[in-house]
């Protein structure tokens, strides 16, 4: 095969090689505009945590979805003080996660070259701006419930 190079397999690699870019360019169109035309309603956003919060933990966990995509580390970490809170470990370390969950919800939306990275769109931005508000705000409502 290395002496008599077959030219059609050359053209079948250079075939797929181009398949392959356009499928890439495809793929990347259709992810950024599902991304940009997601819209989020600081309503809607108020009402999940004003129906949910007293009954269960679904109105935070959905808050909290919203930012896996661009911000896993939020959502791993109010997963995990999501599981602190529900475990049966003394009120100081339930403490102690909320706090620690809140600062790091501060830092994340709050500092400006994190701003500068992540809010590349309206919608990050306005993710960035109002989320943690509500988050923070469930998370008030936890610490008042597990300071008694």
């Amino acid at each position: 095969m290395l002496r008599s190079p077959n030219t059609q397999l050359s053209d079948d690699i250079e075939s797929l090689k181009q398949t392959m870019e356009q499928l890439i360019v495809r793929t990347s169109i259709t992810y950024e505009r599902r991304r940009s035309t997601r819209k989020y309603n600081s309503i809607f956003f108020e009402e999940i945590i004003h129906r949910t919060s007293e009954k269960s933990s679904y109105g935070f966990l959905m808050l909290l979805s919203l930012f896996r995509e661009d911000f896993p580390w939020i959502y791993d970490m109010g997963k995990e003080m999501l599981d602190i809170l529900k475990s049966e470990r003394d009120r100081d370390q339930k403490m102690l996660a909320i706090r620690e969950f809140k600062d790091m919800i501060e830092f994340t939306c709050g500092h400006p070259a994190v701003r500068e990275v992540f809010g590349s769109n309206k919608e990050s931005m306005l993710l960035m701006k109002d989320l943690p508000y509500y988050l923070i705000k469930y998370m008030d409502e936890m610490e008042e419930r597990y300071s008694k």
